[in-house]
């Protein structure tokens, strides 16, 4: 009775006022939630976020301020594969003794993701540059692992390095036609060109 006697029932604009009303709710429920996701409340990432950003500091890549530092601002510019193996190369010049078509087969093996079955033919150089990526891999697998992050370095390694188009990639930056390393691999052209681009 109180509902049916009160003046908004009168309105002619009761129908529109509702939209309007139920379209608020619908905003201020989605408001509350992307406030909860960016808050400290929201625990699911908070604690990965900050055993990450201890690893970060361990590494050097920010400072005890959590201020970005030198290696911190090269592993942002790296977006293709994992960041922190490249930047732990570049920064403990594992590349500077190699050629440049050795420095590139090395970096594919962190661009190409996929398994396969094919065995890399590699020069001893890039054998050895080839050891100490894995041993960075395995090295930051175990930081973060005794900080507390759930990784395991043999897995670590296995997801991040595949020397599937090493061979590949190293004889197109000799110079070799990319027909010819085609034939070389059962990989897709497009796999191929991504990986060496």
């Amino acid at each position: 009775a109180m509902l049916s006697s009160s003046p908004c029932h009168q309105c002619e604009l009761l129908l529109p006022h509702f939209d309007i009303a139920e379209q608020r709710a619908a905003i201020d429920n989605r408001l509350d939630r992307i406030r909860f996701a960016l808050s400290n409340d929201n625990v699911e990432l908070i604690s990965d976020f900050k055993l990450r950003q201890v690893v970060l500091k361990e590494l050097k890549y920010v400072n005890e301020d959590n201020t970005v530092q030198l290696k911190g601002r090269v592993a942002c510019e790296i977006n293709t594969c994992e960041s922190l193996i490249v930047t732990e190369l570049i920064f403990d010049n594992v590349l500077t003794s190699l050629t440049p078509p050795e420095a590139c087969a090395l970096l594919s093996c962190l661009v190409f993701q996929r398994k396969v079955d094919e065995k890399s033919t590699l020069t001893s150089p890039l054998q050895a540059a080839l050891t100490r990526m894995e041993n960075i891999a395995i090295g930051l697998a175990n930081l973060q692992l005794r900080f507390g992050i759930d990784v395991t370095p043999e897995e670590f390694v296995t997801q991040n390095i595949h020397t599937g188009l090493a061979e590949v990639v190293y004889e197109w930056a000799n110079g070799k036609p990319f027909f010819d390393i085609c034939q070389m691999t059962l990989v897709e052209e497009g796999t191929i060109v991504r990986a060496i681009i």
